[in-house]
């Protein structure tokens, strides 16, 4: 392992001011309405919420217009903002619902595009062509709006949990996380399988490629992953070690944004389960590796994060906690 880390703040402030704005308050934790998802309208004017019990809303972060809703049957696992017009909702009974941003009217849907829960989406650059990942172990991939089906991988034993796509030196590359820690590398027209490895002791839940390769002198793409070991790690693409491990507790899951300024460098922004979320500075290091240090440190919500959505233009991030709590995060 390559790389310079400074763990934990202790008692120590925070390097970063960071401002909390609670958007929206957590409701009951215990019944069916636990809020699995958020995404976020690109005039970050609405944010939009994903429950358990099948209900999404759309809420206004300005005092503007009202709360709209729709229901669509089964729990929504993740959301997928498509440009302006479109939200894709991927569903715990295996289906993907394709709405209207506007007023939540539905546009088109595919009932068991998996046998079980897909917990994981992506889009090529085009936002032509919609990757997904199920509990069943499959990849798929589906043309978009229309959701006819394009591709589909050899199935893994494996539920898979988090998807990213990146453009490499030679082409694009799709990168999926498992349920016992695997990271597998496919070629994205056919999802045919390049590689894989054991990239942490756990699920990873989190998948990230670097904006435009920062932090990495090398050349070649890079990503971050996050898994429930605690752990987020960097790796470049095709290396088996990691770049830097970062072993914070606080990486259930991760989104990052590029540093402006001098230096370049990512900030890193991570969340666990107890509710607390973590900042990092990841940039190049002294001796031409990565160093990882830790900004903040925030207890932020009083259950689980499930889903944090960064912002690059507006530099905030939303979080989004399993009773229902929306929080801004500003810096």
């Amino acid at each position: 392992m390559r790389g310079e880390t400074n763990a934990c703040l202790g008692d120590r402030a925070s390097r970063i001011d960071v401002q909390i704005d609670e958007l929206l308050p957590g409701r009951n934790p215990n019944g069916g309405d636990r809020t699995f998802c958020i995404a976020l309208s690109r005039d970050d004017a609405r944010a939009f919420t994903g429950r358990e019990d099948g209900w999404l809303f759309s809420w206004p972060l300005e005092p503007s217009s009202g709360i709209k809703r729709a229901h669509v049957g089964a729990s929504i696992e993740r959301m997928l903002l498509v440009d302006d017009d479109n939200l894709v909702l991927l569903t715990g009974d295996g289906s993907i619902t394709v709405l209207d941003v506007a007023d939540l009217h539905l546009i088109t849907k595919r009932d068991e595009a998996h046998s079980r829960g897909i917990f994981a989406g992506a889009f090529d650059t085009r936002g032509s062509l919609l990757f997904t990942g199920g509990l069943d172990g499959r990849v798929k991939s589906w043309r978009f709006p229309s959701l006819d089906p394009v591709a589909s991988n050899d199935p893994s034993k494996h539920g898979v949990l988090s998807l990213a796509i990146g453009q490499c030196p030679d082409g694009p590359l799709l990168l999926a996380g498992n349920a016992r820690g695997g990271i597998a590398s496919y070629e994205p027209d056919a999802l045919s399988k390049t590689g894989s490895f054991k990239g942490h002791d756990g699920p990873v839940f989190s998948i990230k490629f670097f904006p435009g390769g920062v932090c990495h002198r090398n050349g070649g793409a890079a990503f971050l992953s996050a898994g429930s070991d605690g752990v987020v790690a960097a790796w470049k693409v095709g290396a088996l070690e990691p770049l830097i491990e970062v072993r914070s507790g606080q990486a259930k899951l991760l989104d990052v944004l590029p540093v402006q300024g001098q230096g370049g460098g990512l900030t890193v922004w991570t969340a666990s389960s107890d509710g607390s979320i973590g900042a990092w500075l990841l940039a190049p290091g002294n001796q031409g590796g990565t160093r990882a240090e830790q900004l903040a440190c925030l207890q932020a919500h009083g259950r689980a994060v499930e889903q944090l959505v960064a912002c690059s233009r507006a530099r905030q991030v939303l979080s989004v906690a399993s009773d229902g709590s929306v929080l801004r995060l500003r810096t």
